[in-house]
């Protein structure tokens, strides 16, 4: 009996490591696709920015929430910013390396954009599109999935989205933030005194890349 449970154990915990070891094979490749096809010169796809006068998604996708304003914040520094760290201590598993990923990435995506000479747009885009080479959508992801376990796996919706462009923003002294409505997450920032949104769940940066001025949803 106790050599049975022992071979079912070992068994258990080989299977586990095959997983892990195919995730973290399958991240690090999309992290490499990610430099192949947005740092590269033969995939240059930043054709000039697009600046909404009407809407892909019903407006009220992007209607700003109060409410979603104070909780959204909370929520994501419980399950995303402290949950990604104990993910990481627990699993020990790539989860533990997202943040020194998205850190180099963004690192390469300033110096990229320094030698393009591309402005705030461009570099929002570029931003986008390294993390649609991370992430794919799947609305039918857990919703409290940490961030560094959704950009393991591959796969999140609207909040992993927009903290993963928002991270790799920061790294590039992109001044942008997260805004939040009743039942979405995407971006905001200013230039030339007008605010714009951003939503990287639904602009590749590659072959989509608009921003929508937040008046004409206010």
């Amino acid at each position: 009996m106790t050599f049975k449970l022992s071979l079912s154990l070992s068994l258990f915990c080989l299977m586990a490591a095959i997983l892990n070891s195919a995730t973290a094979s399958d991240f690090t490749h999309r992290v490499s696709k990610a430099r192949q096809f947005c740092f590269s010169s033969k995939h240059t796809y930043y054709h000039q920015e697009t600046f909404h006068q009407s809407f892909k998604l019903k407006s009220e996708f992007y209607k700003p929430s109060k409410t979603q304003k104070l909780l959204g914040p909370v929520f994501i520094g419980i399950f995303d910013r402290f949950g990604s760290v104990v993910q990481g201590m627990i699993t020990g598993d790539e989860s533990a390396n997202v943040k020194y990923y998205l850190k180099s990435l963004g690192r390469e995506a300033k110096r990229y954009a320094f030698q393009k000479n591309f402005n705030v747009y461009k570099s929002i885009c570029l931003a986008s599109c390294i993390t649609n080479n991370l992430l794919e959508t799947d609305p039918d992801t857990n919703p409290f999935e940490s961030l560094d376990l959704a950009i393991v796996e591959g796969r999140g919706f609207c909040r992993h989205f927009a903290l993963t462009t928002l991270d790799i923003l920061k790294s590039m002294n992109v001044k942008i933030s997260p805004e939040y409505s009743l039942n979405h997450m995407f971006l905001k920032f200013k230039q030339n005194g007008i605010e714009y949104y951003f939503d990287p769940s639904v602009n590749d940066g590659r072959f989509d890349c608009n921003f929508i001025n937040s008046s004409l949803v206010k």
